[in-house]
């Protein structure tokens, strides 16, 4: 039987035949820290300097056609789907490091993985050329966008609800019944 496991482990194996025995194997298996957007934005070092090997979850907020280019995509993800506090995807490959073939591969609203090396360039945050998607989920609904973002007003406000995920219903109380 293969071992299975969640977290970290070391594996040791040996192996015999007849009456010989092999030397002993080992092996270290570290599972990953997957950062959240605001995690990896606050890791970027400044101008130039780069953070290896990162994984990083979010959801996709925009892709843009125009930027699908020899199998890869530029895109956006954040914690929300919403265009804030988001990290630029640049030039990124599909699962298990294939091309994208076309940009509807990759939806606005899909919950992603992304691995690969944070980067500060030219003060956007993103992780570099050479990322791929490790893990892609269905797409999800944002949550809702309010403007004003809160806070106190004066007299009577007009409150904006929107949210980044097409075709979506917003149903909203003012006495969270």
């Amino acid at each position: 039987a293969m071992p299975s496991f969640n977290a970290t482990t070391t594996i040791y194996a040996a192996a015999i035949k007849g009456s010989a025995w092999s030397a002993v194997a080992e092996k270290t298996f570290t599972k990953a820290t997957v950062l959240t957007v605001a995690e990896a934005i606050a890791l970027i070092p400044n101008k130039d300097d780069v953070v290896n090997d990162q994984y990083v979850a979010g959801i996709v907020c925009t892709a843009a056609p125009s930027l699908l280019s020899g199998g890869k995509l530029t895109y956006y993800i954040s914690a929300d789907g919403s265009e804030t506090n988001r990290l630029q995807i640049y030039h990124g490959k599909n699962l298990n490091n294939t091309d994208f073939t076309a940009v509807s591969d990759l939806a606005i609203g899909d919950r992603v993985t992304v691995f690969g090396q944070l980067k500060n360039f030219n003060n956007t945050p993103e992780m570099n050329d050479g990322n791929y998607l490790v893990s892609k989920e269905d797409p999800a609904v944002a949550a809702p966008v309010f403007s004003p973002d809160g806070g106190g007003f004066m007299g009577e406000t007009d409150v904006t609800i929107t949210c980044a995920t097409g075709s979506s219903t917003i149903y909203y109380t003012l006495d969270d019944s």
